[in-house]
């Protein structure tokens, strides 16, 4: 059985989930919009409440964010991610959760390339780089496509 073999990827982390970097919302939450009639009395002579809006990141925030995820990707464990709790994580067009794929492959820290995207406007960012990681060896050449799968089932 061949050996898995030692990849270099280019590593694109489009849009991290930043759980503490949430914008504010002007829009009032559903239920606030139209009080209920046993409510009204009560709203006619209490002032308006609204729940604090939660910080927003800065530049600076998100890069730290950005940069924390990254390591916690090397280290192999979300749990040092600042993840939002509500995370969709995807890669190679297929739902994982964090901890699956990448997390478990990589091999080493990113290259001496590095472009980070802070986008504090959606606060989001994204992060493009040269990581190394562990992937299954290629299938040999001039295969069939029913060989290859045999092959692949095999490893």
């Amino acid at each position: 059985m061949p050996k898995p073999t030692i990849r270099m990827t280019s590593a694109a982390l489009m849009l991290l989930a930043l759980a503490a970097c949430g914008g504010t919302d002007d829009t009032p939450a559903p239920e606030a919009a139209t009080p209920a009639p046993a409510a009204e009395a009560t709203a006619a002579t209490a002032p308006d409440v609204a729940p604090a809006p939660q910080a927003a990141c800065n530049r600076d925030c998100l890069l730290d964010r950005t940069k924390s995820y990254i390591a916690a990707l090397v280290a192999h464990d979300p749990s040092q991610a600042p993840l939002a709790d509500d995370i969709v994580f995807v890669e190679n067009v297929t739902r994982m959760q964090p901890g699956e794929g990448l997390w478990q492959s990589i091999v080493s820290a990113p290259g001496s390339f590095e472009l980070y995207v802070p986008d504090e406007i959606n606060q989001s960012a994204g992060w493009l780089g040269m990581m190394t990681y562990r992937a299954a060896p290629v299938a040999p050449q001039g295969m069939s496509p029913e060989e290859r799968l045999e092959w692949s089932l095999a490893q």
